[in-house]
């Protein structure tokens, strides 16, 4: 567990993750049920919540906020994604719905090796695999109702990812992806997309640069250990907040 005292030699960076995650620094009164009281749901959401959760009283009061958010909560809330916004504090980031978001993907073909265009994820298609997008050079990344879900899995390929501006984040960070370095911004309407894939078919070297970036952003993110003591750093950081029994974890 995230040791308070810095033992663990990653203890700065896990903690910093855990802040970012964890905005509030203000006192607040706790809402929604006890641990225990959580009603039971068969769903993604609810499993990954626990998961975690239940390694705290069962008396503890968390207030987590399942499915697709695009709303920043009027009381702080544990969820899976917030709007990329200044005010955004009461959305308190949480790993849930994992499967779905964090897919790895196994790609041994080269950027070079694959096709010099882009898998037009705007575009309808009958249903693809993601192996059918990774023969292509440039993977298209688009959000829907919240967070790209796909963002993820593309980021640890060997394709070059492109993708409009973001207006959502999740555990994955997104609000501290840099364009041009993790990926490729595109304007909001994809008027520059042929622009963008001429420039990279031209420069290779620029594209692997931004591929590496990606996937060492992606590779930090896939130690169950870590993301574990991250994940239960979050939940103590709520508890003292909310004027609950402080754990160090």
């Amino acid at each position: 567990m995230l040791a308070a005292n810095g033992a663990d030699p990653d203890h700065d960076e896990l903690e910093r993750r855990a802040r970012y995650y964890m905005k509030l620094q203000r006192p607040f009164v706790p809402h929604g049920l006890e641990t225990r009281s959580i009603p039971f749901k068969h769903s993604r959401y609810f499993f990954d919540f626990m998961e975690h959760a239940l390694g705290f009283p069962k008396e503890a009061r968390f207030d987590p906020l399942f499915g697709d958010v695009i709303h920043v909560p009027e009381t702080p809330r544990l969820a899976k994604s917030r709007p990329l916004t200044d005010e955004n504090a009461n959305s308190v980031l949480f790993p849930l719905d994992k499967f779905r978001h964090f897919l790895h993907l196994n790609d041994p073909q080269p950027f070079r090796a694959k096709k010099p265009e882009a898998y037009e994820g705007i575009i309808p298609k009958p249903f693809a695999t993601p192996k059918d997008h990774i023969d292509h050079k440039y993977l298209l990344s688009v959000e829907g109702i919240d967070v790209a879900t796909n963002l993820k899995w593309m980021m640890g390929t060997n394709c070059l990812v492109l993708s409009p501006p973001l207006r959502f984040e999740s555990w994955y960070m997104e609000g501290a992806l840099e364009p041009g370095v993790h990926f490729v911004e595109l304007a909001s309407d994809f008027s520059d997309l042929e622009e963008k894939i001429e420039f990279y078919n031209d420069n290779p070297e620029a594209a692997e640069t931004i591929i590496a970036a990606a996937q060492a952003w992606r590779n930090g993110l896939d130690d169950p250990r870590r993301e574990a003591m991250v994940a239960a750093r979050v939940l103590s950081l709520y508890l003292e907040l909310s004027g609950q029994t402080q754990h160090d974890v």
